[in-house]
């Protein structure tokens, strides 16, 4: 999954690495992808007082929530686009889930989610969908 959202970003100058964590809490499974963002460029005085420039390779967060017991999938990614979400939930779907998001992810109410986020003090940003195939609820 990693090298996959690397390659997503790539192409705009951010991405050149991705860390991928896994956090198992109750009955979901956390994936929290950390790609380089844009490089920041910073102007500073050295221990000699002299002006100094240092470049720090930034990284972004994207978070992804695996409910096992509902078959929920939530993502976080705030400052990204629409369009990049959805491509982020296509990764994880055919490297994690190992399906195709359209045919098998459904969007729901985020009802259960909402506590989530005050939990987790997210914010906005979720968008949440059901995987009905995985934990055998017919569509």
């Amino acid at each position: 999954m990693a090298d996959e959202i690397s390659k997503l970003f790539k192409k705009q100058g951010r991405g050149r690495k991705c860390t991928v964590e896994i956090m198992t809490r109750d009955s979901a499974t956390y994936f929290f992808a950390y790609p380089d963002d844009f490089a920041l460029n910073v102007t500073y005085h050295d221990d000699q007082g002299k002006l100094a420039a240092l470049a720090v390779q930034q990284t972004f967060q994207v978070v992804f929530s695996f409910n096992h017991e509902d078959g929920a999938l939530c993502t976080y990614a705030p400052k990204l686009t629409e369009r990049e979400k959805e491509r982020l939930e296509w990764i994880f779907a055919a490297t994690v889930l190992a399906r195709e998001l359209g045919k098998s992810l459904l969007l729901c109410s985020s009802s259960y989610f909402e506590a989530l986020i005050g939990e987790l003090k997210f914010g906005r940003g979720f968008r949440r969908y059901f995987c009905p195939e995985i934990i055998g609820r017919p569509e």
